[in-house]
């Protein structure tokens, strides 16, 4: 489709000033490391050094291999940093804004105003809170958005160009990237549904219409059998090991609670008023339990999705948009509607931001085209869109970031605690003790000790990958152990009975204290 130069100048202004907004200061904001990013870059960078690419890594309750190793790929390039686990999902959140002003510029191709439509969707996705939040962490969940907008943009482009052999290649590149949605996040499995609704409309307008159906069930069938050939690699995996399709999915379904019916309907409100009233309060995910949407953003949406009923209601058949947006809400809320843990949760509804955002901006044209002859309201409606998208940003960045609870989610403490073993010098002998909780994962101690250390020593672990060796104890293992003099203790959490037990045995201890961490010294 032809795109004018004004809207070439727009829209490249909304994907710049999208990725500056997730690149900029990367290496500081989100202000630590979380040790399911830090897991990641270790076990990436183990990936890439040793040529052992895995499909799917067993630990921490298991996870696609495609993001560990892309993760491997960066620290390899730009060293043990904040800036190197952040560094794709930066990138793959400023292509999802470009994606989705091509989708649904695709997508509502016949209304009046497209381009507008479209780069209203992109402004809202760019200067998102939720997504900009989500574009900064080193969680595969970020794909999600981004394999889903491409991926139908080119099932699209192949339906509904003429040349064949170009149509062929679009499909398959389409097939390609929703079959790499398999390799990133759990939610991705419930991507399918929403093509197939989309398979399902597109026939039957095309079979109403009576024109070109072998050419779109063959342009289909080079999706399909590209995405499955993509695919198959992890689906042969996991037919090989059952228990990791489930992990810990299993833990947190509504299934595995008393009353599934009574616990799915209270997600169920829960997840209704994210948007507008209560949003998620983990503080990774959002910023104190704020709804998801910015008040009048979320009024927005509210009214894009009634045209949407309102389309689907008067339309038979509905048009494509339609039909589509409503599944992909729907189906990509199941990942939050069939779990209990955390609701509202922002991050397994990942998946839903692309049609959000495509509703809000049709919200926002239908005010534009209803009040078209009314020059205040046109101007207000604009004046707001533009106010949103500087308050979202300074939220992230002006209140979210230097929050006091915000280095904690990111587990600052652990971060300072390195930075400081790292300061010491290389013969200095440093021991953490590992007195948080959290789930194991193997490790090899600087004396070949083979252990399971739990999760939060990862940050630690991460960051001093190439500096002197620290050796890891357990708080259990400390009531038997000899420290040797000059020796340098850390322990993950503040315990000032630690160091006064190893006192009683007779172990001279000086303690130092900082902000968010205490060392001992043996003298």
């Amino acid at each position: 489709m032809y795109v004018q130069k004004n809207v070439k100048i727009t829209l490249l202004a909304i994907v710049v000033f999208a990725a500056i907004l997730r690149f900029a200061a990367l290496d500081r904001i989100p202000p630590g490391i979380y040790p399911d990013e830090a897991i990641k870059g270790i076990e990436g960078l183990e990936a890439v050094e040793t040529g052992n690419f895995k499909l799917f890594y067993e630990t921490n309750n298991g996870r696609e291999g495609l993001w560990i190793n892309l993760i491997g790929l960066a620290v390899r390039s730009f060293g043990t940093n904040q800036f190197s686990l952040r560094f794709w999902p930066a990138l793959f959140g400023t292509l999802t804004v470009l994606g989705l002003f091509l989708l649904t510029r695709e997508l509502f191709r016949e209304k009046e105003h497209p381009d507008r439509i479209a780069l209203l969707a992109a402004f809202f996705l760019a200067t998102s809170f939720w997504h900009l939040n989500f574009s900064r962490i080193a969680f595969r969940a970020i794909m999600v958005p981004m394999l889903m907008v491409w991926s139908f943009y080119f099932l699209l482009l192949a339906w509904r160009r003429a040349h064949a052999w170009r149509s062929a290649i679009f499909a398959v590149i389409g097939g390609a990237l929703f079959g790499l949605g398999f390799h990133t996040y759990i939610a991705f499995r419930f991507a399918p549904f929403v093509a197939l609704v989309l398979f399902a409309i597109e026939y039957l307008r095309i079979r109403t219409a009576r024109i070109g159906l072998r050419s779109f069930l063959t342009r289909t069938a080079w999706w399909l059998i590209a995405a499955f050939l993509t695919a198959l690699p992890i689906g042969l995996y996991f037919l090989a090991h059952p228990q990791d399709f489930i992990g810990r999915a299993g833990g947190v379904s509504i299934f595995a609670t008393d009353s599934p019916i009574r616990t799915f309907g209270k997600v169920l409100v829960q997840t209704l008023g994210m948007f507008n009233i209560r949003g998620d309060c983990n503080w990774r995910h959002n910023m104190a339990c704020s709804p998801q949407l910015l008040f009048p953003v979320g009024i927005f949406f509210l009214i894009g999705l009634w045209i949407l009923i309102k389309n689907i209601r008067q339309k038979i058949p509905a048009s494509t948009a339609s039909w589509l947006l409503i599944a992909w809400l729907g189906f990509l809320l199941g990942p939050e509607l069939l779990t209990w843990e955390g609701i509202p949760h922002a991050l397994r509804s990942i998946g839903i931001i692309p049609p959000v955002f495509m509703l809000t901006a049709l919200g926002v044209n239908y005010l534009l085209e209803k009040f078209s002859n009314k020059k205040v309201v046109p101007v207000m409606v604009i004046v707001i869109v533009m106010v949103s998208g500087i308050i979202e940003p300074y939220r992230y960045f002006g209140v979210w970031a230097h929050h006091i609870n915000t280095p904690y989610a990111f587990a600052k403490p652990y971060v300072e605690i390195v930075r400081y073993l790292n300061s010491l010098p290389p013969s200095a002998t440093k021991y953490v003790i590992v007195n948080e909780g959290g789930t194991l994962v193997p490790h090899i101690n600087p004396n070949g000790e083979r252990k399971l250390i739990p999760m939060p020593a990862q940050t630690v672990m991460y960051l001093s990958l190439k500096q002197a060796p620290i050796t890891y104890l357990l708080p259990k293992e400390i009531e038997n152990y000899t420290f040797p003099v000059g020796s340098v203790i850390a322990p993950l959490k503040k315990d000032e009975k630690l160091f006064e037990n190893l006192r009683k045995r007779g172990t001279e201890v000086s303690v130092l204290k900082f902000q968010y961490f205490e060392v001992g010294i043996v003298e």
